[in-house]
C-alpha cells in the first residue's frame, strides 16, 4: 500500500514538473527604436491564441507563454508589427520600428485630404484591396465588417440589391437614415445614391473614407447628419509606365442548406390523415379511379388508401429543384492606366453578370470610366473624372405570400405536380403557381447612372491652392411590369373585358454641383502646422417622372405599350 502511494506521489510530482516545463513566464520592455522611449499600451499576444497582455506606463510587460515554441506578437498603432519566438527565453525586450506607410496614409476628410497623423476625427478608411475583385455588385454591401460603428444590412437577397447603411446607430425616427455619398468630391443626391452604389465599379475605387462624427461631417451641414461616405476613384498617378490589365471571374450562386428538414411525402400524407384533412390531389385520384362519388379518404379501405398514397408518392418531387437554380457569376474587366511628366490617365470597362438563385432573377451591368489629369502650367492643373453605368434587373415579388418564390417553396406540397395532365399549370394548395407567374408576369428595371466632374486647380504660391469644380450627376430609371392576358394573375385581378395589363413608369434626374475652394497651409517653426479653408458650393437638382398604364391587349406576347397600342 505504501509503495502504491509513493508511486502516485512521484507521478503527481512529475506531472507538475512537466507542466512547469511546458509553460514559461516571459517579461520585458517595449521601446521605440527611433528614440528609445518606452511605449505604453503595446499589445502582446501569443500567436494563434487569445492569451495576451499590454505594456504598462513604463513599457514593461509580463506574460505566461504556454510553451517554449510559442511566438509573441507585438503590435502598436503607428509601428510595424513584429513576431518574436520565445525559444527558452525569459526576458524579451523589443524595439518597435515606425510604420511610415501607416502614418503617411492619406485620408479624405470633407473637401481636402490629410495624413492619418493629422486627423483627430472618427474616420475609417477602406483600401481598394478590401473591395476589389469581389463577386458582389453593390458597393454598399461590400462595406460589411470593414469599418467600426458602421452597420450594413442587405435589403434582400436579390442580385445587385442595395443595403441599409447606419453609421453609429439610428439618428432619427422619421427622417432619412442613409449617409451622404460623395464620389470624387461630388455630392450625390440622396435618392440617386442607391443606384450609384450598384452602378459604380468596385475595381475602380482607390479608397473609401467613412466620416462618422460631427467634426468630420460639419462641412456638409444637415446633409451629413447621418455620416458621410467618401469614395475616391483611381488615377494613373504613380505609374512608371502604361499598364494594361484584364481580369475575369467565374463563380456560382446556390442556396445555403436549411437548418431543418421538411416532412417526406409519406409523412405529410399521414399527418393530413391524422388531422382529418383530405387534399385535392387525393380527391382527384378517387375521381379518376372509378371510386363512388361519396368515397373519401376516410371511408375507403386501408389498402385503397395506401394505393392512393403510393400514387401521390410516385408523382412527388422537390419544389426546391423546380424553383431554385445554380446561378452563374461572370465578371470581365479591362483597365488601362499610366502617366507621363504632365498627364495621367485611368480608363476601364467592366461587364458584370449575375444569375439569382431562383428562376427569373438576374442582374446585368456594364460600366465605363475615364479619369484624366494634366498639368497645363507648373501652377495650373486640369482634371476630369467621368463614370457611366447601366444595369438591368429582372425583379421578383418579395411580399410574404404565394407570389414570392421563397415562400412558395415551403408552401407547396411535394405531391402536387407542376403541371396538370392537360399541360396547364397546377394551382396547388396555395391557389397560385409561382413558375407560371415568373414566366407570364415579368417585371424588369433599368438604370443608367453616371457622373462627370471637371476641376481646375490653381496654386500660385507655396501652400495656397484655389480650385473650382463643376460636377454633374445623371440617373435615368425605367420600369416595366406586364401581366399576360389569360395568366393566372390576370384571371384573379384583371378586367375580363380587357385582359392583360402593362405598367411603364420611370424618372430622369439631373443634378449640378458647383464647388469653389481655397485652402492655405503654412507652418510656424517645424512643430506647428496650420490650415485655413473656405468653401462655396451651389447645387441644383431637376427631377422628371412619368407613368403609363394600359389594359386590354390583343396580343399575348410581352411587347411594348406603344406597339400594342398601334
Amino acid at each position: 500500500m505504501k509503495l502504491k502511494l509513493l508511486s502516485i506521489l512521484l507521478l503527481g510530482l512529475f506531472a507538475v514538473s512537466a507542466a512547469n516545463a511546458q509553460s514559461k513566464t516571459v517579461t520585458g520592455t517595449v521601446t521605440g527604436k527611433a528614440d528609445g522611449l518606452p511605449l505604453p499600451g503595446v499589445s502582446i499576444t501569443v500567436k494563434g491564441t487569445t492569451n495576451g497582455t499590454q505594456t504598462d506606463a513604463n513599457g514593461n510587460y509580463t506574460l505566461t507563454a504556454p510553451a517554449e515554441t510559442a511566438v509573441l506578437v507585438f503590435s502598436y498603432l503607428g509601428y510595424q508589427t513584429i513576431e518574436m519566438p520565445v525559444a527558452g527565453q525569459t526576458t524579451i525586450n523589443v524595439a518597435l520600428v515606425d510604420d511610415t506607410r501607416q502614418l503617411a496614409e492619406v485620408v479624405v476628410t470633407g473637401y481636402q485630404t490629410k495624413t492619418r497623423t493629422d486627423v483627430s476625427s472618427a474616420i475609417s478608411t477602406i483600401s481598394s484591396k478590401e473591395v476589389a475583385d469581389r463577386p458582389v455588385p453593390s458597393i454598399d454591401n461590400l462595406l460589411q465588417g470593414k469599418a467600426a460603428g458602421v452597420q450594413i444590412t442587405a435589403e434582400n437577397g436579390r442580385p445587385g440589391g442595395n443595403a441599409y447603411i447606419r453609421i453609429r446607430g439610428v439618428g432619427s425616427i422619421s427622417a432619412g437614415q442613409q449617409p451622404l455619398l460623395v464620389v470624387d468630391g461630388l455630392q450625390v443626391p440622396d435618392d440617386v445614391a442607391p443606384q450609384f452604389y450598384s452602378t459604380l465599379n468596385a475595381n475602380d475605387i482607390e479608397n473609401i473614407s467613412v466620416l462618422k462624427d460631427a467634426a468630420a461631417v460639419s462641412l456638409y451641414g444637415a446633409r451629413g447628419s447621418n455620416g458621410v461616405i467618401v469614395i475616391t476613384t483611381k488615377t494613373g498617378a504613380g505609374k512608371e509606365k502604361p499598364e494594361i490589365t484584364y481580369t475575369f471571374q467565374y463563380g456560382t450562386n446556390t442556396k445555403l442548406p436549411d437548418n431543418f428538414k421538411l416532412m417526406t411525402t409519406a409523412q405529410k400524407l399521414q399527418y393530413e390523415y391524422d388531422l382529418g384533412y383530405e387534399n385535392s390531389e387525393f380527391t382527384t385520384y378517387l375521381a379518376n379511379n372509378n371510386f363512388p362519388d361519396d368515397a373519401t379518404l376516410f371511408n375507403i379501405t386501408d389498402a385503397q388508401r395506401r394505393a392512393g398514397w403510393d400514387a401521390l408518392i410516385g408523382q412527388s418531387h422537390n419544389w426546391l429543384n423546380d424553383i431554385y437554380q445554380t446561378g452563374k457569376v461572370r465578371q470581365h474587366q479591362m483597365a488601362v492606366s499610366g502617366n507621363d511628366n504632365r498627364t495621367n490617365y485611368y480608363v476601364s470597362f467592366q461587364m458584370f453578370d449575375v444569375d439569382g438563385i431562383t428562376v427569373g432573377s438576374d442582374f446585368k451591368r456594364y460600366t465605363g470610366k475615364v479619369n484624366l489629369s494634366t498639368q497645363i502650367k507648373p501652377w495650373l492643373t486640369l482634371s476630369n473624372n467621368m463614370s457611366l453605368g447601366h444595369k438591368k434587373t429582372n425583379e421578383l415579388r418579395d411580399v410574404y405570400n404565394a407570389q414570392n418564390p421563397f415562400y412558395a417553396v415551403y408552401g407547396y406540397n411535394s405531391y402536387e405536380p407542376v403541371f396538370n395532365p392537360d399541360g396547364t399549370y397546377n394551382l396547388t394548395v396555395q391557389g397560385f403557381p409561382i413558375l407560371e407567374a415568373l414566366k407570364n408576369n415579368p417585371e424588369s428595371q433599368r438604370f443608367l447612372s453616371g457622373y462627370n466632374i471637371s476641376t481646375l486647380d490653381f496654386h500660385p504660391i507655396k501652400g495656397l491652392n484655389i480650385s473650382t469644380s463643376i460636377g454633374l450627376t445623371y440617373d435615368d430609371y425605367k420600369r416595366e411590369a406586364f401581366t399576360k392576358p389569360g395568366s393566372i394573375l390576370d384571371q384573379y385581378i384583371g378586367d375580363p373585358t380587357a385582359p392583360g395589363s402593362k405598367t411603364d413608369n420611370g424618372s430622369t434626374e439631373f443634378a449640378m454641383d458647383w464647388i469653389n475652394k481655397i485652402i492655405y497651409k503654412f507652418d510656424v517653426n517645424s512643430n506647428h502646422h496650420f490650415s485655413v479653408m473656405g468653401v462655396q458650393e451651389f447645387q441644383k437638382d431637376q427631377l422628371d417622372s412619368y407613368g403609363l398604364e394600359k389594359k386590354g391587349f390583343v396580343l399575348s406576347d410581352y411587347i411594348s405599350t406603344q406597339d400594342n397600342g398601334a
